[in-house]
């Protein structure tokens, strides 16, 4: 993925069945089983052409990510959208937020935000990993933050 030289399997798929399966899946996931993810999608059915087991990888890198870094009270909302010719996947939380200097770096290989804490010792490659699946697939992706109120970070995909 560093060479930009991501090949992809892409078949046309549900991605609505995608992403709730994702969340369900990490919500099974004993370490995580007293969390609350709440699911919502604009319609049951949003197909796209993708490779189901990178964009599977690139959102549970960010629920992940909204699980590890925040206190088990923050609300994380997962929800699909669409919207004319593009789709939105959005994971949010209600949590520590991101510092404004470090948004933009936080998808650069290796990079680990100040507010991550000491009980998550994670390499800074997700957000990495998670931006160039994105762009593999001729999309983008959109960090919203603000600290001490949340994140909100969006993907947006061509249908």
């Amino acid at each position: 993925m560093k060479n930009k030289k991501l090949a992809l399997s892409k078949k046309s798929i549900n991605l609505v069945s995608l992403i709730r399966g994702t969340v369900i899946d990490t919500l099974n996931d004993a370490r995580y089983a007293s969390r609350s993810i709440d699911f919502r999608c604009s319609d049951e059915v949003i197909k796209a052409e993708v490779d189901e087991i990178l964009i599977r990888r690139a959102v549970t890198n960010l629920i992940y990510n909204a699980i590890v870094h925040n206190p088990e009270s923050a609300a994380i909302a997962v929800s699909v959208e669409k919207t004319g010719q593009h789709v939105f996947i959005r994971v949010e939380d209600n949590g520590k937020g991101i510092r404004e200097d470090e948004v933009n770096r936080i998808i650069d290989r290796y990079f680990r935000g100040t507010n991550t804490g000491e009980v998550h010792k994670g390499s800074g490659l997700g957000m990495a990993i998670t931006h160039d699946i994105v762009e593999a697939h001729g999309g983008d992706i959109r960090v919203e933050s603000r600290l001490g109120e949340g994140t909100t970070i969006i993907i947006r995909l061509n249908v």
